[in-house]
C-alpha cells in the first residue's frame, strides 16, 4: 500500500518519494480474524452436501448431529425403522446409523477445515 508521497521539485526534475504506510499490527490481526469469522460463518450459515442432500450445518444442527452419532453409537447402529434426518430443504431424509455417523464426520471435516482456514 503506498503512504503519502514526499513530493521534491528542482530546476530539472519533480520526483514523488512514497513511503508505505503499515497498519498497526493489533489492527491486521483483528482484520484477518475479522475475514475468518465470516468466511467460517457462511460456510455454517451455506449448509454441506451429503450424498445428494443439503443438510444444516449451524450450531444447533451441529449439536443435534453430534447427539445423533452418539445415539446410533449407543444403539449399536440400529436406528428405529423409517428414522429420517431433515434436511436443510426440509426433506425428511431416510437415514441408517451408518449413515449418520457418516453425516457427523461430514460436520467434524467441515469444523476442522474453519478451524484450519487461512483467508488471503
Amino acid at each position: 500500500m503506498l503512504g503519502v508521497p514526499t513530493i521534491t521539485i528542482t530546476d530539472t526534475a519533480v520526483t514523488a518519494v512514497y513511503s508505505p504506510s503499515y497498519l498497526p499490527v493489533a489492527e491486521c490481526i483483528l482484520n484477518r480474524c475479522n475475514a475468518m469469522d465470516a468466511y467460517c460463518d457462511a460456510i455454517f450459515e451455506n449448509g454441506f452436501w451429503l450424498n445428494g442432500n443439503l443438510f444444516d450445518c449451524d450450531l444447533l444442527a451441529r449439536t443435534n448431529i453430534s447427539g445423533g452419532v452418539l445415539a446410533a453409537i449407543a444403539s449399536s447402529m440400529n436406528l428405529p425403522s423409517g428414522f429420517c434426518w431433515r434436511s436443510k430443504n426440509n426433506y425428511n431424509v431416510p437415514i441408517t446409523g451408518t449413515e449418520l455417523v457418516e453425516l457427523g464426520m461430514a460436520i467434524m471435516d467441515i469444523i476442522h477445515l474453519c478451524s484450519r482456514i487461512v483467508v488471503s
